[in-house]
């Protein structure tokens, strides 16, 4: 009797054991499901989705990339063991091709965590691997990535900052030539602009901010349409769209065609009038 009571009560003390182990494993599960909130955040913030796809449509890169990396270091690998067979660095650095690999690896890639990775190393490869996944995408990949988009921001800020400099130096030289302060008294024609190109400053503008002077001579009849009248704003305006750093762009394929059509209005013209 006594020894069923010792088997009741042992079987009653594992049973509470594996049912509070069931119950740990469960409030384990849902606080990793509390993870899941992650995704709510990615659609709420829609630059992390970009960062994502532009990782996942990366990938194949950085896997080739990654595999150029592993070549070279077993290449270095194989060549450092054999030469420092013999030496103080054979037994600490490079003690076989593996070892010559795993030191190659931390000393090139990852400098700064090289203490960290060997005592992972030491514990267990786990370990190793997944601090070794989490630098590659945060210390090689988000970084990286980060420095890109720092660097397309600076970019476009200095783009920015020169055409306004632009606008305001082309600007800053016409009212100095037309020996006025009021912008809205002036009034650019074709006779005007041909005037102004015989100016020394105004050529010296046109060349600071990359405009091709030759070409305007060639697009006047364009600029001037119809005898057509140009404001100061306007006339800045269409002289920094011809600058030769410029891309083409829709308007320009839309200017391109009305000026094809006007041309072969004035042509239509003169043949109806040369047939009467």
């Amino acid at each position: 009797l006594a020894a069923v009571m010792v088997i009741t009560q042992s079987a009653g003390s594992m049973t509470s054991i594996l049912q509070s182990s069931s119950s740990l494993r469960l409030l384990r599960t849902l606080r990793t499901l509390r993870m899941l909130r992650i995704g709510r955040l990615l659609q709420a913030v829609p630059e992390f989705l970009v960062m994502t796809r532009a990782m996942l449509t990366a990938f194949r890169t950085v896997c080739i990339a990654l595999c150029f990396l592993i070549a070279l270091d077993y290449i270095f690998a194989v060549a450092l063991t054999q030469m420092a067979r013999g030496t103080s660095l054979a037994s600490f650095y490079f003690p076989s091709v593996p070892g010559s690999m795993h030191t190659l690896l931390l000393a090139g890639a990852f400098p700064d965590t090289e203490d960290i990775m060997r005592d992972a190393m030491s514990q267990h490869l786990i370990y190793w691997s997944a601090m070794l996944l989490y630098f590659l995408l945060t210390t090689i990949t988000i970084m990286n990535m980060m420095i890109g988009v720092l660097v397309e921001v600076v970019k476009g800020a200095q783009a920015v900052e020169q055409e306004a400099l632009d606008t305001k130096g082309l600007r800053d030289t016409l009212l100095a030539v037309f020996d006025t302060s009021n912008p809205a008294g002036i009034s650019v024609s074709r006779e005007t602009f041909c005037t102004l190109l015989e100016d020394d400053r105004i050529l010296h503008a046109l060349r600071s901010c990359s405009i091709d002077i030759m070409g305007l001579f060639e697009l006047m009849d364009f600029i001037f349409m119809d005898d057509q009248r140009l404001d100061l704003a306007g006339f800045v305006d269409v002289l920094l769209q011809l600058r030769s750093s410029n891309t083409a762009t829709v308007k320009d394929l839309v200017d391109l065609r009305k000026f094809m059509v006007h041309e072969l209005m004035l042509v239509r013209a003169m043949m109806t009038n040369a047939s009467v």
